[in-house]
């Protein structure tokens, strides 16, 4: 009927690209048709607002797109490596040449938002990308993805997991501390996989 799961798209797309409150996207869809959302998306939203206002009134971005674009402000944090959670022509597409005068390595993930889409065959090799270069003094690395809630957490989430030992829940809760991520369904499967997996091998190797 478009009142509710459309009409929350819609909201988010102009709370995440317009810069608008969750209550300026409303009033702004009002202004064209009566829409209601179900008490669920609607705390959705709200979660995402609160992420959004945190990154605006820090000037963070860590995993947004304009912060990954903006090379004078990735020099500024003095971030060294870029993994673009979004890579390809048809998504968010930089490469090495664009943060090549800027001597900023880069790498690229091409993910797709969606519940179907396998991230699982990238969470070991990213994760190694950051481990390596993590643990040098002067090193930074930047992951990101087109709106920051998806993918780019998807990716950090795997890496605390794989190099940190940590498990899912733990690593929710390390990155709840500094701001709010909303992997989609088909990714927090994906992670409960893998937690498990890594589980079994932490086990294994008591066992031995």
């Amino acid at each position: 009927m478009g009142v509710s799961r459309s009409a929350t798209l819609v909201l988010a797309f102009l709370m995440i690209c317009e810069n608008l409150t969750l209550v300026e996207a409303i009033n702004a869809v009002r202004q064209h048709r009566d829409i209601c959302p179900n008490a669920g998306f609607l705390s959705q939203l709200r979660r995402l607002e609160r992420t959004l206002a945190w990154d605006r009134k820090n000037k963070m971005g860590a995993y947004r797109l304009a912060t990954a674009r903006d090379k004078a402000t990735l020099s500024q944090l003095g971030i060294t490596h870029v993994v673009n959670a979004a890579a390809g022509p048809h998504r968010i597409n930089t490469d090495p040449q664009v943060y090549a005068d800027v001597a900023i390595e880069y790498r690229g993930v091409e993910a797709a938002d969606n519940a179907g889409f396998d991230l699982r065959p990238f969470f070991h090799p990213t994760a190694e990308f950051i481990q390596k270069r993590c643990p040098k003094k002067a090193s930074k690395v930047l992951v990101h993805c087109g709106a920051g809630i998806s993918r780019a957490p998807s990716m950090v989430l795997a890496y605390l997991m794989i190099c940190e030992d940590l498990t899912l829940v733990e690593a929710i809760n390390a990155i709840e501390k500094h701001r709010h991520v909303f992997p989609n369904e088909g990714f927090l499967d994906q992670l409960r996989h893998l937690d498990t997996t890594l589980s079994l091998q932490r086990r294994r190797k008591k066992e031995t």
